[in-house]
């Protein structure tokens, strides 16, 4: 299963929860963020994210 752990994408959620509610992210900025959390998470899903990318 590579090193993707549910684990790992939990602390990703997390963090961009964090991230949004501090910088009141929206519209456009927030449509980018997001965007980078899902190609994070899939690279994670596919073995190709590494654990120092979420830090």
């Amino acid at each position: 299963m590579g090193i993707y752990s549910e684990e790992y994408v939990a602390v990703l959620h997390e963090a961009a929860d964090k991230v949004i509610d501090q910088h009141k992210l929206e519209g456009v900025s927030l449509e980018h963020f997001v965007n980078g959390i899902y190609m994070l998470e899939y690279a994670f899903r596919r073995g190709l994210g590494k654990k120092d990318d979420i830090k």
